[in-house]
């Protein structure tokens, strides 16, 4: 995509009439040039082409969107509805927020590179960057916390053109740099052109409040547009409602596992510690409907049992307390190597989780029994067996603790 150059750019202003600053209007041709030169414009251009709903914008999940955003909340006690607004409207209405929120979606959608979910258009919703945009203008994203006031939603069906040469010099200008961004205007152009002329439209009768006039201006206009490219050129990721994004990334080559704290989004982490892809969701369960490799880690009862009886029969079999040692390193390697979910992971952990406390609880007790190591052979083999079986209930329990640091471990697998 190439700007257009047949014409000098004062013989192209002399065209949109009288009245307007002619540095302002030759320095936005200047950013419609960057933004076609670095791909920026071509690439929301595309996302727009491109774009899907991210979710059933069905009147049930048109008001469950309402109730999370508090824009849309104010807007409706102030009387600003949708069954008084047309969606097809030229006039301010409710739905020109509706409008600015979508657009804002655009935008998220280029900034994440991906198209969005459920989640992703919630996080805008329930955000407070309308509210950012419309008093904060060319600087939103240094706004802090911002509402609006209520005599807003009434003076915004107040304000209106200044006169007709106002108006058409908006028209001209807005046909003017859509003819710079494209060699060719089809179908999906004209559309686009329709969309954004609404959006600069609604920017400008913020901008014109802001200024305390209920008159829109060619510099109101110029204003609006310099506010357009700003939130275009924009990476808005952490201007939305992170608490949002309340599911886990899933890796589906180690099954590794990470829930979101309150201030990321999934799009922070580019890949897991092992070198797999993400996967975002809402839930373990929801996951596997898409990756059939995700297993949720379940602690294996019978391989949990059948570790700590075995870790017993060594015990009975060897009452050498260097041999349990080394015993009990091997255990240890063969954990790390066979980190895994099922009957191995239950097993290998009773293993190791038997061994140690037997490990603990027979030198204890021999400490306290006072006999000396050399004197093991005179104990009898019952007492022994006796306190071995005491020492199995322990193991197991002590296999539950060890499963539980162990998922703990895995959860920071995808960090």
């Amino acid at each position: 995509m190439a700007l257009r150059t047949n014409k000098s750019i004062r013989g192209e202003l002399e065209t949109l009439g009288i009245g307007f600053d002619f540095e302002s209007v030759k320095n936005l041709i200047s950013d419609m040039q960057y933004l076609v030169d670095n791909g920026i414009y071509d690439k929301f251009f595309n996302v727009f082409k491109n774009w899907e709903e991210p979710v059933n914008v069905s009147t049930d999940m048109q008001k469950e969107l309402q109730s999370i955003s508090p824009l849309l909340t104010q807007a409706v006690s102030n009387n600003l509805i949708p069954e008084k607004s047309n969606i097809f409207s030229s006039y301010v209405d409710y739905y020109s927020f509706y409008h600015l929120y979508r657009f804002i979606e655009w935008v998220y959608s280029m900034n994440l590179e991906r198209k969005l979910q459920e989640e992703d258009v919630k996080a805008i919703f329930s955000s407070d960057i309308i509210e950012k945009i419309i008093i904060g203008q060319e600087n939103f994203e240094q706004m802090a916390l911002s509402t609006l006031e209520d005599s807003f939603f009434q003076d915004i069906k107040e304000v209106i053109w200044t006169d007709k040469h106002t108006e058409k010099f908006f028209d001209k200008l807005h046909d003017l740099l859509i003819s710079k961004s494209f060699k060719e205007i089809g179908t999906r152009e004209i559309a686009f052109k329709r969309e954004l002329k609404r959006i600069v439209k609604f920017l400008a009768v913020c901008c014109t409040l802001s200024k305390g006039r209920t008159y829109i201006t060619t510099i109101e206009v110029i204003s609006a547009y310099n506010v357009l490219f700003k939130i275009i050129t924009t990476d808005i990721r952490h201007l939305v409602n992170t608490k949002e994004y309340k599911g886990l990334l899933i890796c589906p080559v180690c099954n590794g596992y990470y829930y979101l704290q309150e201030n990321e989004i999934p799009d922070d982490f580019i890949e897991c510690s092992c070198g797999g892809k993400l996967v975002y969701s809402v839930s373990l369960e929801n996951v596997k409907h898409y990756v059939g490799t995700i297993k949720e880690m379940v602690m294996d009862e019978k391989g949990l049992i059948a570790g700590a009886i075995t870790s017993l029969m060594f015990a009975l079999v060897f009452d050498s307390v260097i041999l349990m040692a080394l015993l009990v390193g091997i255990i240890t390697i063969l954990m790390a190597k066979n980190y895994t979910d099922g009957f191995k992971y239950g097993f290998l952990t009773g293993n190791i989780s038997g061994a140690l406390f037997f490990m603990a609880v027979f030198i204890f007790g021999i400490i306290l029994s006072g006999v000396k190591f050399n004197q093991l052979s005179s104990i009898s083999g019952s007492i022994i067996f006796i306190f071995i079986m005491v020492v199995g209930v322990f193991a197991i329990y002590c296999g539950r603790i060890w499963t539980f640091m162990c998922q703990r471990s895995k959860n920071n697998a995808a960090d």
